[in-house]
């Protein structure tokens, strides 16, 4: 949502002007963002509640740091910002 409106202002030469109604951006913030983690932290475990507390080896994968690293975080960002040059140019070209 933030990085099209970046390469609009690029493209329309920072004039001030909004790529997405302010409404969008209200919505956005509580459908998008909280939703999926109020969901996935309610409903979605790989194992019973009860096994969690009773085996410590579920958490040596972020004990480990094995999918979280500075690498993986920036590959994302990078990708994050191509896909927004990308929704701009296909919506405006």
């Amino acid at each position: 949502m933030v990085l099209p409106n970046f390469w609009f202002g690029i493209y329309s030469m920072y004039s001030g002007s909004f790529l997405y109604e302010k409404f969008i951006y209200q919505m956005y913030n509580i459908v998008f963002t909280s939703l999926p983690i109020i969901w996935y932290s309610l409903f979605d475990f790989q194992h019973p509640k009860q096994r969690y507390l009773e085996d410590p080896s579920l958490y040596q994968l972020g004990l480990k740091k094995q999918c979280f690293s500075n690498r993986k975080f920036w590959f994302w960002i990078g990708y994050g910002a191509f896909q927004a040059a990308l929704t701009l140019w296909f919506t405006f070209y």
